[in-house]
């Protein structure tokens, strides 16, 4: 027997609302002595440096002082971080005696950089090398055989049958100073379709020709074959850099071991006490430039594995645009150079892409990692994507995965930063199946960037990124980021508030605005929500099935938004990951001892390794529920295995007339089949909604985080899968917990330039005359702050006649500002930014009181007239920078005093009812039923971290 608990939600407007669910006794933490609190509950208390999110610190090289290298640390421990990812923005290494990364003067400031840390407790990580793709000054020339390889080609005009063709192979149509010849290949042109993409070939027409060519000037005589006209090819290993200091070879492991070895050399200066607080090293975004990845052991290797030798068939490998690219969607289903007509040259490419892949996992990813484990690191790493590779098996490897916003959100055409529609999480989605499957305890995100959009971001802004990430299963935020100031030797003469990692362009330099001073606040709640969701492991309704080697930047839904409006979380499964061992059946759900999939969808693949198939069929005979959408696959995807298509075809059948199978015709089936087959969401809602649901098993205890993307409130109720009586935590001040206001007394401190031209560096900070304000507007409205960045404090007294058990102050709109409340000179708990409402009754009394919000502004204003924008906006087609609203705006210009509402919980017992989803009856509590508990809730529920407790019985 199970039972449910209901919530009636009333108008969840929560970005952010954390459940969790135990029999433990509901305990205010604010009033409960810390000592006989559960452990759950003291570390959400007291935030450790462990479970706080970290941020991204730019150095300009090694041109970095002792002093400023101390006071940046300790504000990035001020402003709520746990740790710093430490990266070199400069030039190659120029010498020991130099200032770029790898120099004396680097390796100094890693050392105090590392002294400051662990005074204050603050875990740091390196980036591998200096930028990236990963470079190395072992690696000093691109002919290197470790350097980065590409594979180019060369091709002659038709030659007719019969026609005898005698003179030099063709030259390489992209010629570098390192070509070096791998084959010379003869194919036939298949004319009976060609088009302006692509040239196609006789798939029995592959002839090597490399032993025909002349060793000593490169010419070959050869007579084309009686039918047909043919093209000679010739191919060509070439250098993909021109740098002096060239990215290296990613499929080779003697080219990571020429990585690590130069740090083991070169760059661990620090003792056995420092290296407790390194994280590890960090690798960015693949971002490799070839188009066609080679590496010098590719033919060798690729034999071994797949079986077959590639030589014949390297015309069919070259798909154009397939890299990392932020402005295109280049797909391996685009048109190819060279291919055939029967699916011969797309198996080819799989073959080719698998083989980079195993390559690049072994070799440089499982090099990395096992390196990083021989001094108490991990490797952290954002895999794969942006190369012709499967992701998943890859990230498995690495000891935390990380992903992006800049890469996998959904953002604005306009280029605009303003994320309050954040889009599809299915971007992050790619990887948490792996995660799930592997039990990593540590999934992370870099947040923030975004073209053009440097200092217009608010905290919000960040915030509601970092939920959205939170909602698709990210528990480790990483924020883009912080910047060295540049002060060296005393002195910075660059553009106003220092040195800026991004260069005013991509966003943000976060230490250079005023929502810095209050970032703790926010770090803070992004920390017990990080907290909660590191608690066990994440429990998922649904296991997606996806098998693509090119993950493209995502820009839409890549499922139908059907599963997440009604309560279901999913996960993409590759083959990779339904081969692991983790990913059993028992009971009809996969993965019992991890995620727990309920049932399996697989829609419109073509392809499936037979392998696959077959575990999917026992998957069946264990109770597990397959969904095929549309077609249902026919081929397997290697061209040395076609000749198992039949036994596919075969095992599919078998699938398919089974009964725990579904066939649908269209993704718009989905979620009326899953219920008709009785396969309901951990999260059950009333009706479909844009809510989005996260669930985290942790022993007895169940947490479960819901986050609402939109700007209008929600009222739900929603039926958990969970026992027991729930309790709330709230996130933004790790506790429990109308009368109009008329005038106000504004003062503003402006943030500007400083007078001493000679360091720029210095953002001096003036208080502006204070305004009296009946109705409350922006900033820049008001004369004398058109152009203004800044902290302003709003003042006002308000008398009581009597204090009520809960005044609940409303703001109403804080417009691109975080804030903070003091009430008679004591500074309330951190407000809950979303949430602009706040119970004052704690802090009043009978008589006069004073009210003082404090608001800090983006720098937007201030960086626009003062020349710290960058220009490159008018030349990428995104938004112009403009200036924002600044402050307290309340409603309509006013503030108010509101009643709370209540979330009321009523405990249904015995089984649940699926015969009306869209209306879930209200249960009367019978004689032995749990008391009914009542949480409540400051006015609707906003950003509120809501840990609801539950203890599973057993019977």
């Amino acid at each position: 027997m199970k039972m449910k608990k209901r919530l009636i939600l009333k108008k969840l407007l929560a970005l952010t609302t954390a459940l969790t669910i135990s029999t433990s006794m509901l305990i205010n933490p604010v009033q409960a002595s810390e000592e006989n609190l559960p452990e759950f509950i003291r570390g959400f208390i007291n935030i450790s440096n462990e479970v706080k999110p970290q941020i991204r610190y730019w150095w300009q090289n090694g041109l970095v002082d002792e002093k400023e290298i101390r006071s940046q640390i300790q504000s990035i421990a001020n402003a709520g971080f746990g740790g710093a990812e430490i990266i070199c923005k400069g030039s190659s290494f120029d010498g020991e005696d130099g200032t770029s990364w790898g120099s004396d003067n680097w390796l100094a400031s890693m050392e105090i950089a590392l002294d400051e840390a662990k005074h204050l407790g603050l875990h740091l990580t390196f980036t591998i090398s200096s930028g990236w793709p990963a470079v190395t000054p072992a690696i000093q020339s691109c002919d290197d055989p470790l350097a980065i390889k590409q594979i180019g080609y060369g091709k002659t005009e038709a030659i007719a049958s019969g026609q005898q063709y005698n003179g030099a192979i063709p030259a390489p149509e992209v010629q570098t100073n390192t070509d070096s010849l791998l084959a010379v290949v003869a194919v036939q042109l298949d004319e009976s379709v060609q088009t302006a993409e692509t040239q196609y070939i006789k798939e029995d027409s592959f002839t090597v020709l490399t032993s025909q060519v002349n060793q000593q000037d490169n010419t070959i005589q050869w007579t084309a074959p009686d039918q047909g006209n043919w093209i000679i090819l010739s191919f060509y290993m070439q250098s993909a850099s021109d740098e002096e200091y060239p990215p290296i070879d990613h499929f080779s492991k003697e080219a990571t071991k020429a990585l690590t070895d130069y740090w083991d050399t070169r760059m661990i200066t620090w003792g056995d006490e420092k290296n407790q607080i390194v994280d590890g090293i960090f690798e960015d975004s693949l971002e490799l430039s070839p188009d066609y990845l080679w590496t010098p052991k590719l033919l060798e290797e690729f034999k071994d594995r797949r079986g077959y030798d590639l030589t014949p068939y390297l015309p069919l490998i070259f798909v154009p645009g397939l890299h990392f690219d932020t402005n295109n969607r280049p797909s391996t289903d685009d048109p190819a150079v060279f291919d055939t007509q029967s699916t011969m040259g797309e198996r080819v490419r799989m073959d080719y892409y698998q083989t980079l892949t195993d390559l690049y996992t072994e070799n440089h990813i499982e090099s990395l990692q096992q390196w990083c484990e021989s001094h108490g690191w991990d490797y952290r790493g954002q895999v794969a994507y942006g190369a012709p590779m499967e992701m998943t098996q890859s990230a498995a490897q690495a000891g935390i995965a990380e992903t992006e916003s800049l890469y996998f959100a959904k953002l604005p055409g306009n280029g605009s930063p303003k994320l309050m529609d954040s889009g599809t999480r299915d971007g992050y989605r790619m990887q948490t199946g792996m995660v799930n499957l592997t039990g990593k305890e540590v999934y992370s995100s870099e947040l923030s960037p975004l073209r053009s959009g440097a200092y217009e971001q608010s905290t919000s802004d960040l915030l509601n990124m970092i939920n959205s990430n939170m909602a698709a299963g990210v528990n480790l935020s990483v924020v883009h980021g912080y910047s060295n100031n540049g002060v060296y030797q005393g002195k910075y003469e660059g553009n106003w508030g220092g040195y800026d990692g991004m260069s005013g362009f991509f966003s943000n330099s976060w230490d250079k605005t005023p929502d810095f001073t209050q970032f703790a606040d926010s770090m803070g709640y992004v920390a017990r929500n990080q907290y909660v969701l590191r608690q066990g492991h994440q429990d998922v309704d649904i296991a997606y099935y996806r098998f693509e080697y090119f993950e493209v930047q995502v820009i839409e839904d890549m499922v139908t938004p059907d599963l997440e409006e009604n309560g279901y979380s999913y996960d993409f499964v590759s083959p990779y990951l339904l081969n692991l061992d983790t990913a059993n059946a028992k009971d009809g759900v996969i993965a019992p001892e991890g995620p727990s999939y309920k049932a399996l969808v697989v829609d419109n693949e073509d392809y499936m390794p037979l392998d696959t198939a077959k575990k999917m069929l026992s998957y069946l005979d264990q109770g597990v529920k397959l969904f095929f959408i549309g077609k249902t696959p026919s081929m397997t995807p290697s061209y040395g295995d076609s000749m198992e298509d039949s036994q596919l075809i075969a095992v599919m059948e078998q699938i398919k007339n089974h009964a725990n199978t579904t066939l649908l015709d269209t993704e718009t089936q989905l979620v009326s089949a899953l219920k008709g087959a009785g396969i309901m969401p951990d999260t059950q809602y009333q009706s479909a909604n844009e809510l989005s649901s996260y669930h985290n098993v942790d022993g007895n205890n169940d947490y479960y985080y819901l986050y609402n993307p939109s700007s209008q409130p929600i009222t739900q109720t929603i039926t958990f899968d969970a026992e027991g009586t729930p309790y709330e935590l709230n996130a933004w001040d790790g506790s429990i917990q109308p009368v109009s206001i008329n005038s106000w007394t504004l003062s503003v401190e402006s943030w500007h330039p400083g007078d001493d031209p000679s360091n720029n560096a210095i953002i001096a900070k003036t208080m502006l005359e204070p305004v009296s304000m009946e109705t409350l507007i922006p900033w820049r409205d008001i004369q004398g702050m058109e152009n203004v960045s800044g902290i302003g404090r709003y003042s006002t007294t308000v008398t009581m006649e009597t204090v009520a058990d809960h005044v609940v102050f409303d703001l109403g709109k804080v417009a691109n500002s975080s804030f903070r409340i003091a009430v008679n000179g004591m500074d309330l708990p951190p407000a809950n930014q979303f949430d602009t409402k706040v119970d004052l009754a704690p802090y009043l009394r009978q008589g006069e009181n004073t009210i003082t919000v404090t608001t800090a502004s983006t720098l937007i204003n201030a960086a626009l007239v003062n020349g710290l924008i960058s220009p490159i906006w008018q030349f990428t087609g995104d938004a112009e920078p403009v200036p924002q609203d600044y402050g307290m705006l309340g409603n309509q210009g006013k503030v108010q005093l509101n009643d709370l509402e209540e979330i009321v919980l009523v405990e249904q017992t015995g089984e649940t009812n699926y015969g009306d989803q869209n209306k879930p009856q209200e249960l009367i509590p019978q004689t032995g039923d749990s008391t009914l508990s009542f949480l409540f809730v400051i006015g609707t529920v906003t950003a509120l971290g809501l840990i609801l407790g539950l203890k599973r019985k057993k019977y």
